[in-house]
């Protein structure tokens, strides 16, 4: 669903509808047509702004919708963003596309999409992602530049970074540059929470040295620090971010079979697009991204925690060991408790409530949906090896054994 935020609005919204309902109420009474009390209401709105000397609510909106537009697809991580900015910055036919609906995405420092990404990287609080004070500058320098072409230009302008998501972004660095002449249009992605954390979890596994079970890796502090990245809390803190005018919530799990992440962008969420919605159309996305088996890493690194068996990278021995570990069966699982499972699906249904409508979320495809695919995962998918117990069994100990003897043999 699409939540529209129209901040200059805010503080008097409620003083306008006292005056339309007192108008309408009048017209009524009198019997005079609603149109004419809606011509009442619009007059006397404008009338009062003139002598006070300044725009009326309904100049002011009016004002804003003449403005260019600044799409910012703020992620967050883990929901589609890698396939939609390959899109964006690769796709087949987009750059043209861009031009003739005046749409224009910066390429800083004439990069792809990690451009946006590091760009966002260098203005958060913490600047340990953005070490050195010149790669700093040269970003920032470049994003002035680049944005202020787009202004003398009077093109709209696309941004996406997941990075966005992060809670200590400094965002006057974007809204300075921006505002007044943009409004900005802030995207979020919505994906059910508790698959939104273990794909999280596989991520970091996949691109870290952490060696940490799905089981083990979850914890108060963990829940506490992700739930700040998460959609929820994304576009809480969006709402409150001068000039934003609009915080639209894409559902990933309306019609999720046929879901089409750069269509629902280009088509659905960038106003008069439609040479760029032609591309999305036709694109077919590229595997940016490729998962990679979580269980199989963890595994080798935790071997030789339980053996004494030296094996090195290219050694010969780790794909007689991994055609072994892909054949075993009747694998020795450990799943969440029952706390932490309640945890993930009270998480789950409340950020389901509190994202879609209610004519969605009530539906079929909504929280029971949700409920019976989360009872489906939680004793299955997001259960973990019991890496322990497997490396500690004869079966494995022998085998490790013959493996590190034949070694040896071999040696002499």
């Amino acid at each position: 669903r699409t939540h529209k935020v129209i901040l200059l609005l805010r503080l008097r919204i409620m003083k306008l509808f006292a005056r339309a309902s007192s108008l309408f109420s009048s017209a009524l009474l009198l019997g005079c047509p609603s149109f004419a009390a809606a011509q009442s209401f619009d007059s006397s709105i404008e009338g009062e702004a003139a002598i006070n000397g300044a725009l009326s609510p309904l100049e002011e909106v009016r004002a804003l919708e003449e403005k260019p537009v600044c799409v910012m697809h703020v992620g967050p991580h883990k929901t589609g963003t890698t396939t939609l900015q390959g899109f964006l910055f690769k796709g087949e036919g987009v750059k043209e596309g861009m031009e003739k609906d005046n749409y224009f995405i910066p390429r800083f420092l004439h990069r792809g999409a990690a451009s946006h990404i590091r760009l966002v990287l260098c203005t958060r609080m913490e600047t340990s992602r953005c070490p050195f004070e010149e790669t700093k500058n040269a970003y920032l320098e470049d994003w002035e530049t680049q944005i202020g072409s787009a202004k003398r230009a009077g093109s709209n302008i696309v941004l996406s970074a997941e990075e966005f998501s992060r809670p200590d972004v400094n965002m006057t660095v974007f809204t300075d540059a921006l505002l007044p002449e943009y409004k900005i249009h802030v995207v979020v992605y919505y994906r059910r929470f508790y698959d939104w954390l273990h794909s999280l979890f596989n991520q970091l596994t996949k691109h870290h040295a952490q060696n940490l079970t799905y089981v083990e890796w979850l914890d108060d502090e963990t829940l506490e620090r992700d739930l700040q990245m998460y959609a929820v809390e994304v576009y809480k803190r969006y709402l409150e971010v001068p000039g934003v005018f609009n915080v639209s919530v894409v559902n990933m799990h309306e019609d999720p079979e046929n879901f089409n992440t750069q269509v629902k962008f280009a088509c659905d969420i960038m106003d008069n697009a439609p040479h760029v919605c032609e591309a999305a159309k036709l694109h077919e996305p590229f595997e940016l991204n490729q998962s990679v088996d979580t269980n199989w890493k963890l595994f080798r690194q935790r071997l030789p925690l339980h053996h004494p068996i030296e094996l090195k990278v290219g050694d010969g021995r780790w794909e007689a060991i991994e055609t072994k570990f892909y054949e075993m069966a009747d694998i020795p699982k450990i799943c969440l408790s029952t706390e932490w499972q309640n945890k993930l699906l009270q998480v789950s249904l409340e950020s389901e409530m509190f994202l879609t409508p209610e004519s969605w979320y009530r539906s079929e495809e909504g929280l029971e949906n949700l409920k019976s695919d989360f009872e489906e995962k939680i004793t299955s998918k997001f259960c973990s090896m019991d890496m322990d117990q497997i490396l500690k069994s004869s079966e494995w100990q022998d085998f490790l054994t013959d493996l590190q003897d034949d070694e040896i043999n071999l040696e002499r």
